[in-house]
């Protein structure tokens, strides 16, 4: 019986690619702060938390604590500055929401790991024991540039490729995916991300590129705002650009019809009081 596919819960993102195929292998790029992170965040949001999907989390960059507030605020709609740094301001109402989607946060059927810089064997050793003992059904990485290889000090496009071949034998062997994210240039413009990712060896082991192709100057910016993403390769199929709505104040992206909208049903105000 075949495995199923994972749907990315990105309308056009589906629309194109299909989801997220056993043994595939999937790169998320964009320049420094454009919203790695909070993509694969969104994707974590409608994969494992609104259909349960049992994911693995190898966050590189941020510690674990921080990565749940990217989670808590991409769920319920809180901004994610107030969250992280201010959280004596919410109202009475907001703080019940804060504290009911931070226990749906902590209680995901999801592992993760915020080693920082880590070794791909242990990466690999790591989603073996999670797939095999603890049924993984999608693993997830930020940021793959943070990874490294027992080849030392070799160079950039070295490390890259020795990554890139055993996450792909990785996917294939436990038959799940696995989605990264990784910076790919400082600009956008032309195309340098894509040239960048280009030039390096070890591209063909990547199923699916997803990059992030538009400068985004966060002071112009009004929210919600419409941003278009670069599907530049994909093994399955066609590639396009696909359309999807950033919301400045809680770095988060979504559907062009949805909005992250927080509430407090009656019937989950319960799950609040566990504090």
């Amino acid at each position: 019986m075949d495995e199923p596919i994972i749907k990315t819960g990105f309308i056009d993102l589906d629309r194109i690619i299909g989801g997220l195929y056993p043994g595939e292998l999937m790169v998320i790029g964009a320049p420094p702060s454009m919203g790695k992170t909070s993509f694969l965040a969104a994707l974590i949001r409608n994969i494992t938390w609104k259909h349960g999907t049992k994911g693995l989390l190898f966050s590189l960059v941020k510690p674990i604590d921080n990565f749940r507030k990217y989670l808590v605020s991409s769920i319920s709609g809180l901004p994610i500055f107030i969250i992280s740094h201010h959280s004596e301001k919410l109202s009475e109402e907001e703080f019940e929401i804060y504290k009911m989607y931070s226990f749906e946060v902590d209680n995901l059927p999801m592992f993760i790991d915020d080693t920082p810089e880590k070794n791909i064997n242990d990466i690999c050793e790591s989603a073996r024991k999670k797939v095999c003992e603890d049924g993984v059904e999608i693993i997830y990485i930020d940021n793959s540039e943070f990874i490294y290889t027992d080849s030392g000090y070799a160079a950039i496009d070295v490390i890259f490729c020795e990554v890139m071949i055993k996450l792909k034998q990785l996917a294939k062997e436990l038959n799940v995916p696995i989605v990264t994210t990784r910076c790919v240039g400082r600009t956008v413009e032309p195309d340098p991300p894509l040239l960048s990712l280009f030039s390096l060896k070890g591209i063909e082991n990547i199923d699916v590129i997803l990059l992030f192709t538009e400068q985004r100057i966060k002071y112009e910016l009004l929210s919600p705002h419409i941003e278009t993403l670069k599907i530049k390769k994909n093994c399955f199929g066609e590639t396009g650009e696909i359309k999807v709505r950033y919301f400045l104040d809680t770095v988060c992206f979504d559907n062009l019809e949805s909005a992250p909208e927080y509430k407090l049903p009656e019937e989950q105000k319960s799950l609040s009081s566990y504090h």
